[in-house]
């Protein structure tokens, strides 16, 4: 690298490509589109099983392609004096020449470079509900005068499958993604339905 903004390159930082190959790297001339937020399609399937009086329903929801923008404390070393995320401490060294993660340092102007570095694939398979429930027979509840009693426990956002290093892949989308996006919640409920 040349120059970039004025910024003088180290070993450890990240490389730009000089796209126009006039051997300067710079805003005006070597920017190019990157990433897509639109995912190339979303998917969700249903699964159910009962035996006997036992039930079990999952319910998994997901998209593939799509890509997101990372920013902020998300990336960036100490970002508005911020500690950062324990995937960081593996960042380049002259020790660790090999890492896959850029050096760490405490630079803004340099944090305000876009590159595709920092874009991150949001494919993710989430299993949103997942529900175990048993129906009493009535042989059995009809001694205190019900029609139907079943209890049930249930689990919602239980686990997310993906690659991406933020909360929320499914919240990330159009817009930068940083540490402000607050992850889902993990729930879990137990219940009784009983029919009189």
């Amino acid at each position: 690298m040349n120059s970039y903004s004025g910024l003088v390159a180290a070993p450890g930082d990240i490389r730009f490509k000089d796209q126009n190959g006039d051997g300067i790297i710079d805003l005006d001339h070597d920017r190019v589109a990157l990433g897509d937020p639109n995912p190339d399609f979303l998917f969700s399937f249903h699964l159910g099983a009962r035996w006997k009086g036992l039930d079990l329903t999952a319910f998994f929801q997901g998209v593939c392609g799509g890509e997101g923008w990372s920013t902020g404390q998300l990336v960036s070393p100490f970002f508005n004096g911020y500690n950062s995320a324990a995937w960081m401490t593996e960042r380049w060294t002259p020790e660790r020449p090999n890492d896959t993660y850029q050096r760490v340092y405490i630079d803004s102007q340099r944090a305000q470079i876009k590159s595709s570095y920092y874009v991150e694939d949001l494919s993710y398979m989430r299993l949103k509900n997942l529900e175990l429930g048993y129906a009493f027979p009535r042989s059995l509840i009809g001694k205190i005068h019900l029609s139907g009693l079943r209890v049930f426990v249930s689990a919602q956002n239980l686990f997310t499958l993906t690659r991406y290093k933020g909360f929320d892949p499914e919240r990330a989308g159009v817009n930068a993604t940083n540490i402000y996006d607050y992850p889902l919640v993990r729930t879990f409920t137990a219940g009784l339905n009983a029919t009189f």
